[in-house]
């Protein structure tokens, strides 16, 4: 409705132009000779003429915006009878002829001739101009349907038009022009991109080339493509784009390309946080980097994450392999930290104001059941030593507990556990971890197995550390003694 000039002349609001009216009806009504010298003796039938006019132009708008008021109303029940009432009503709306041609191409009719009247009504519409290309291309135009497409993208600096020349080049085998157009459709990009990184990689170029040429450094588009990164079978590229989506945390506005500016940047200094979006796609990496087997860019991308997350959980070292070794603080989201037991049989919590962990069983806790969990990358080369100290709640002297080690790598051996005796005072366990030429990745789990002979019952135990701490070749040769 807005695109017909009966609507542009009469403006958004016919009710002013009424109200406008009935006002000039009044003044001219109301009129007094202030001369009577010069006074026109025909001026009663002059006012008559005009107050006639002016209500029936009164009426006449009013007709107009009710047949327009109908034709809309038939545009928002798009069905061929409801567009062609529409279009009786109101010839001149570009929307409703595009309306036509979209159901007649959904019959697989000929809608060239409604596209075309569309074009005609509204030539900037970079959406016909698609579709008109389209049409050309189905013909054979080839060369039309180029320019078009590059006119609509001219016309219309948005994603729609820059990603229908990408799919035009690529179909047609220019993967020149589809991978420039996919840079330039990059800077308008927003939403799902997995198709448009698909379409990138397809055209020849490699990831690499792509991140590091074609991906403008957007905090949106970065954090798309870790996302379609990580769904890959080949995992390549994870750290690498992850560490630049962290650079530009905490500087850069959590927006799209041509919204990612900070307009009061000249005169403050403003902070945008990590979302949570990023943390929970951050964190999808290192599950994804672990699940591959390669721990050294997973503890790399957990710092990655510790350096910009609001929430302080701690960072891996090669000095200290245990995260929140003494549960100082909650435990996070992040895979390499601890993963905590909760059902209604059993209970994990940490309590960080007195830095321990403490696990509850009800009594009717499942025979078999890991209470707390880590996954701990153990670099090469290198021996530790892993130590907890644990403290029983209860008074049952079998209590089940045990430390457990399992290697994630496939048909490795896994190291002896060590059982957690019964004891009211802090109790220390340790286990020397020999030095290994590959790079390891272990699940260290607190478990709970029902000992032959006994009944589940109540139980509790507290945790106050857990650690896994390098070792000197001197001490390594001495604890290896029998």
């Amino acid at each position: 409705m807005r695109n017909s000039p009966f609507f542009s002349l009469i403006g958004p609001d016919p009710l002013c132009l009424r109200l406008f009216l009935f006002q000039q009806t009044v003044f001219i009504t109301g009129v007094r000779q202030t001369n009577p010298v010069q006074a026109d003796v025909s001026f009663p039938t002059l006012r008559a003429a005009v107050v006639a006019a002016l209500t029936l132009a009164f009426f006449a708008v009013t007709a107009l915006n009710v047949q327009l008021a109908r034709a809309d109303y038939s545009r928002r029940r798009p069905t061929i009878p409801n567009i062609q009432d529409a279009l009786r009503l109101d010839p001149l709306n570009a929307y409703g002829h595009t309306l036509q041609a979209q159901l007649l191409d959904q019959s697989a009719s000929d809608s060239s001739a409604s596209w075309n009247l569309a074009n005609q009504l509204d030539p900037r519409n970079a959406e016909i101009l698609i579709q008109l290309a389209i049409h050309a291309e189905r013909k054979g135009q080839l060369l039309m349907a180029e320019q078009l497409l590059l006119r609509a993208a001219r016309l219309n600096q948005t994603f729609l038009a820059r990603w229908s020349l990408v799919n035009f080049y690529t179909r047609h085998e220019n993967n020149e022009k589809a991978r420039i157009w996919a840079k330039n459709a990059l800077h308008r990009g927003s939403g799902d991109l997995r198709a448009l990184f698909t379409q990138i990689e397809s055209s020849g170029l490699s990831p690499s080339e792509f991140l590091r040429d074609a991906l403008p450094p957007n905090r949106k588009l970065l954090l798309a493509y870790l996302r379609y990164r990580v769904s890959q079978p080949d995992g390549q590229l994870i750290l690498e784009v992850s560490r630049n989506l962290c650079q530009l945390i905490p500087t850069q506005p959590d927006a799209w390309p041509g919204l990612d500016f900070d307009p009061l940047s000249k005169w403050f200094k403003r902070s945008f946080p990590a979302t949570a979006e990023e943390a929970a796609v951050l964190n999808s990496a290192i599950e994804r980097l672990i699940s591959l087997g390669n721990g050294a860019q997973a503890a790399q991308l957990s710092n990655l994450l510790a350096a910009i997350s609001p929430e302080s959980f701690g960072s891996w070292s090669e000095n200290q392999l245990v995260m929140n070794a003494s549960f100082r603080t909650k435990p996070s989201q992040n895979p390499l930290d601890w993963r905590l037991t909760l059902s209604d049989s059993v209970s994990a919590k940490v309590w960080p104001d007195q830095g321990i962990a403490t696990v509850l069983l009800s009594g009717s806790q499942p025979q078999a059941v890991e209470l707390m969990t880590q996954v701990i990358r153990i670099p090469p080369n290198r021996s530790y030593r892993f130590e907890a100290q644990t403290q029983s709640g209860s008074m049952i002297l079998n209590p089940g507990f045990s430390w457990t080690f399992r290697d994630l790598r496939p048909g490795r051996s896994s190291p002896p556990q060590i059982t957690i005796p019964h004891s009211t005072d802090w109790n220390h366990q340790s286990l020397l971890i020999p030095a290994s030429s590959e790079d390891r990745l272990w699940c260290v789990a607190l478990e709970y197995r029902r000992t032959p002979g006994t009944v589940r019952q109540e139980q509790e135990l507290h945790i106050r550390s857990v650690t896994m701490i390098p070792v000197s070749s001197q001490n390594t040769q001495v604890a290896a003694r029998p």
